[in-house]
């Protein structure tokens, strides 16, 4: 009898110590980089666009909140913030230029949201 109660101890030692993950094999998330924060002057594309892809691959849709900037990684969401009125949205760079030369920033068209 007493090799019967060996084995559920030997099988709860094992389970435990087989799924224990040694702390140097465990990854840590670095901490997020320091946010970029840029002022200019953001233009629009609209209706001349609306159903071709992106440079992401993504197919452009004029009314969806994205974007395009030069050198931003494609994926990052941005807070744009319109700086006479103060109202900010959040948008996801999926495309790239040509911009003109005094835009930092390319955004659609987009149905206006209402305020909170």
């Amino acid at each position: 009898m007493q090799a019967s109660a060996t084995i559920p101890c030997l099988f709860f030692l094992v389970v435990m110590f087989g799924c224990a993950v040694p702390p140097a094999k465990v990854r840590v998330t670095p901490p997020p980089e320091a946010r970029l924060s840029q002022v200019g002057i953001a233009s629009w594309y609209g209706p001349g666009f609306h159903g071709k892809a992106t440079t992401s691959g993504a197919i452009y849709n004029q009314y969806d909140l994205t974007g395009a900037h030069q050198t931003l990684p494609l994926g990052t969401r941005v807070m744009v913030t319109n700086l006479e009125t103060g109202s900010a949205t959040e948008v996801t760079i999926n495309d790239r230029g040509p911009l003109p030369r005094t835009a930092s920033s390319i955004f659609p068209t987009a149905p206006p949201r209402p305020s909170i």
